[in-house]
């Protein structure tokens, strides 16, 4: 798995054309190391999960908008209307799951990024 997602990963690093400027080609650098680090991050949390919790579980949907601006499904309201809040974003994986009494879905978020500040 994490031989394919190398071999992913800089064919489409290679198909990108040539740099405009200095600049740029040090961003592209960085950017491609991120995409790298970001890659295998996935790969060790796909294996822990296939390994786990998600042995008995098929990918049915990624990336999938929900919210008021998404025009596809509704938020997740919490709350009562006046004093709760709408949850809006985007899904980054569907599982679903087999089990003897029927599916049940699980709902993953990745988390790739920087917490944020207590401010």
């Amino acid at each position: 798995l994490e031989s394919e997602l190398t071999r992913t990963i800089e064919r489409l690093l290679s198909d990108e054309r040539e740099p405009i400027t200095e600049v740029e080609a040090g961003l592209r650098v960085i950017q491609a190391e991120r995409l790298r680090r970001t890659g295998r991050q996935y790969v060790r949390q796909l294996l822990l999960y296939r390994a786990d919790i998600g042995r008995d579980s098929e990918c049915v949907a990624c990336e999938v908008p929900f919210g008021p601006a998404s025009g596809a499904a509704p938020g997740l309201e919490i709350g009562p209307p006046e004093t709760g809040l709408c949850l809006h974003g985007k899904i980054d994986r569907i599982d679903r799951v087999a089990r003897p009494e029927g599916f049940l879905f699980r709902v993953i978020d990745y988390k790739s990024g920087a917490l944020p500040s207590r401010s």
